[in-house]
């Protein structure tokens, strides 16, 4: 049988996409002194201002 071109809805997935999610980068600065190379205002700035665009790239 062919696969279809999308993967299916799975509960796992619904159940993931109904939940929120944050992660903490702190354990990665404390043990690698890692830095993020922009903040996450500016990347949130950056994310509006592209999403337009992004948008017109993933029609549905």
């Amino acid at each position: 049988t062919r696969q279809s071109a999308e993967p299916p809805m799975t509960r796992f997935v619904a159940l993931q996409l109904s939940q929120s999610h944050s992660y903490s980068i702190a354990k990665a600065q404390r043990d690698f002194g890692y830095e993020p190379l922009i903040s996450a205002e500016e990347g949130f700035r950056r994310l509006e201002a592209d999403f337009p665009s992004l948008l017109l790239c993933h029609p549905k």
